[in-house]
């Protein structure tokens, strides 16, 4: 049993069922925090590539980036989700079961804005290493699911951080 004022407690959806209206808040705001908090990059025009597409954080993510007007881009393992993506208004989608998929995303870029401006990964894997050559001098946001959500952000300072392995450059950036 839980107390709590009334005007702080709101009445789930009827087409939601009680696990999916709990789990709205936590992924809607870990959404928020991780690309509007968190990136910076919450801006009209902003190349964003948001991993993993079909988890809940990522799904809030590109809805949150499309009603900004940012460019959404997304990577999963299946054609359909990439799909239903473009449909709630992603520009376009790679697999990352392709070997050279960050190469593929390139291309999709647009000629006058041929970066990432920031990457929401839940995903991890090789996002870090595939993203950093095409990633804006700026910041990489990732989302690691250990115990609790923590966030890691990494600085790309100049291009010449290239070469280096991401965890070297990797802090924690929870409060």
């Amino acid at each position: 049993m839980l107390c709590a004022p009334e005007d702080e407690v709101e009445v789930a959806p009827e087409h939601l069922s009680d696990a999916e209206a709990a789990a709205l808040p936590l992924t809607g705001l870990t959404a928020w925090r991780a690309f509007v908090v968190k990136s910076g990059n919450a801006v009209a025009g902003r190349n964003i590539l948001v991993t993993g597409i079909g988890g809940g954080v990522a799904l809030n993510v590109l809805q949150f980036a499309v009603a900004m007007g940012c460019r959404v881009y997304v990577t999963s393992g299946s054609e359909e989700k990439i799909g239903r993506a473009k449909e709630m208004g992603a520009v376009g989608g790679v697999s990352y079961k392709k070997a050279d998929w960050e190469k593929e995303l390139m291309k999709l870029l647009p000629k006058d804005r041929p970066w990432l401006d920031a990457v929401v990964d839940g995903a991890g894997g090789d996002i870090c290493a595939k993203t950093l050559k095409i990633l804006k001098v700026g910041l990489f946001l990732t989302i690691e699911h250990a115990r609790d959500v923590i966030f890691i952000v990494m600085l790309k300072l100049t291009s010449l951080l290239v070469g280096w392995n991401c965890r070297d450059l990797w802090y924690d950036a929870w409060p």
